[in-house]
């Protein structure tokens, strides 16, 4: 893992879960090993939190896809994916 995909990873989950106005309830990046609620993204407390109560949606992504290609000058792209929560 790369600084970069670290420091991208932290923007995308404070952004789905930070500024989606309680829309996305969970987030599942390519740089973590599990999903994680919103609510422990952003720090909250979450021994009594319904995680199906704060969003209709989870979104799934890879900051950077293809970080490897940074240090060639090749192309790298952000790649996601928002569905319903079930």
């Amino acid at each position: 893992q790369q600084q970069l995909d670290v420091l991208c990873n932290t923007i995308m989950l404070r952004a789905f879960c930070g500024a989606s106005n309680n829309v996305v309830c969970a987030v599942a990046s390519e740089e973590e090993p599990l999903p994680r609620s919103c609510a422990d993204v952003m720090g909250y407390d979450t021994s009594e939190f319904n995680i199906m109560q704060s969003g209709d949606y989870v979104a799934v992504f890879d900051p950077i896809d293809g970080s490897k290609n940074i240090d060639s000058s090749l192309p790298v792209g952000t790649v996601f994916g928002i569905y319903r929560a079930p």
